[in-house]
């Protein structure tokens, strides 16, 4: 059946069912719920596109998540893990996490205080120092591209902060806001001149995860809501269910498990203030304690 009508003295006649919007080819999925299966489809082709299969695994959920893709594509990937000791978190769910695939070749680097204290720079942010001892080893185990997954935390309400303020887009919108001066400027010049691909932050992703409302994201109970249901059933539940802590913490003397020593820092109860992650224990101090972060050059909104 035809539909017809008039444009001027012309008779247009459109066919039921034919397609008259060429681009963009997706129109018909803008303004719809996003499924989580194309917001895997979008990161399963970033990794394609990069192609690259050398990987810095954290043992968090993100990194092991894209390993797990990646596992999938190439014949070999390659993992690196640095840590204070064996016993470190990042270490041992970094390992759960490579165990699970036999074409894994897990390359973990424990890093003496000696080395961290000689790698130390009076205008390091936290965390630098140990961004620049992992890619070191990177560098010299003759890798030039690596994927890593900095940047999703974001965008999925993936701290703390966020699980305490749920509902707070001012706070979801202040974290992207400073990712790029807090986190991806200091790993872009810390890197010792390897190359480093971040398929978190391709555009495709992003603009999926901007259609997403913040409650679908997080809640109460819950971050990172998105992400957790992607990585069911393809990571370890332990490292779905793991304590979170920053990139700053890798060299720090953090033991988990049973009898294991606590952290140097405050961790009890998950609250976001007393994690071992600098971003979020930075965010409350600067919004509790604005003064202490001000000086006559600057002025702070207390955020």
């Amino acid at each position: 059946m035809a539909r017809r009508w008039y444009a001027g003295n012309a008779l247009l006649v459109m066919r039921a069912g034919e397609i008259m919007i060429v681009y963009p080819k997706n129109w018909n999925e803008i303004g719809q719920e996003i499924p989580t299966k194309n917001i895997e489809k979008a990161i399963i082709s970033s990794l394609e596109d990069i192609d690259v299969n050398n990987i810095t695994l954290s043992g968090g959920v993100d990194s092991s998540l894209l390993l797990h893709y990646m596992s999938d594509m190439f014949d070999e990937v390659n993992a690196y893990t640095i840590g204070s000791s064996m016993d470190h978190p990042d270490v041992v769910y970094a390992q759960q996490a490579a165990s699970q695939f036999d074409n894994v070749n897990h390359k973990i680097y424990i890093v003496e205080e000696e080395e961290i204290k000689k790698e130390e720079k009076p205008s390091d942010l936290k965390g630098d120092a140990a961004v620049r001892l992992l890619y070191k080893h990177i560098k010299k185990d003759g890798v030039d591209n690596i994927v890593a997954g900095d940047g999703i935390d974001e965008f999925t309400a993936g701290y703390y902060a966020h699980q305490k303020e749920p509902d707070n887009y001012k706070l979801y919108y202040d974290f992207i806001r400073k990712l790029q001066s807090e986190q991806l400027e200091p790993l872009n010049k810390n890197t010792s001149g390897v190359n480093v691909h971040l398929p978190y932050l391709d555009s495709r992703i992003i603009l999926l995860l901007a259609q997403i409302p913040l409650e679908k994201k997080v809640d109460k109970n819950n971050r990172k809501k998105i992400i957790y249901s992607l990585a069911k059933g393809k990571v370890p539940k332990g490292i779905i269910e793991r304590r979170k802590y920053g990139f700053c913490d890798a060299l720090s003397g953090i033991v988990e498990g049973n009898g294991g020593k606590k952290s140097k820092k405050k961790l009890e109860n998950g609250e976001p203030e007393n994690t071992g992650d600098w971003w979020e224990s930075e965010y409350y101090s600067r919004k509790y304690n604005p003064v202490r972060h001000s000086d006559e050059n600057e002025v702070d909104d207390g955020t």
